[in-house]
C-alpha cells in the first residue's frame, strides 16, 4: 500500500468506466481491467472500496445540489430506490 490518494484513483477509473460507452465501446474492456488491475495494485481493495465511497458521496451531493437548483428529487432516497430497482431490471 502507497500513500497515493485512493480517491484520485478510483475518480480515474470511474471516468474510464463512464467513458467506454461514450467511445462506442463495451464492457468489460481491456484498457479499463487494466487500469482497475493498476489501481488495485497501487492501492488495493481496502483502498478501492474507501475511494468508491467518496466518489459515490461526492456525485450524490452534486446531484442533490442539482436537485434543489431545478426542483428534482434527483438524488432522494426515493430517487436512489427507483434507480437501484430500475437497475436490477436491466437485462
Amino acid at each position: 500500500m502507497t500513500d497515493t490518494d485512493p480517491t484520485a484513483i478510483v475518480w480515474a477509473l470511474f471516468t474510464k468506466l463512464e467513458g467506454v460507452e461514450g467511445a462506442g465501446r463495451d464492457l468489460p474492456d481491456p484498457e479499463v481491467d487494466a487500469f482497475f488491475e493498476a489501481a488495485e495494485s497501487e492501492i488495493g481493495y481496502d483502498g478501492l472500496m474507501g475511494g468508491w465511497a467518496i466518489v459515490a458521496a461526492l456525485l450524490r451531493k452534486r446531484l442533490i445540489e442539482h436537485a434543489e437548483q431545478v426542483g428534482c428529487d434527483c438524488g432522494s432516497d426515493d430517487w436512489l430506490t427507483r434507480e437501484q430497482f430500475r437497475l436490477s431490471q436491466v437485462d
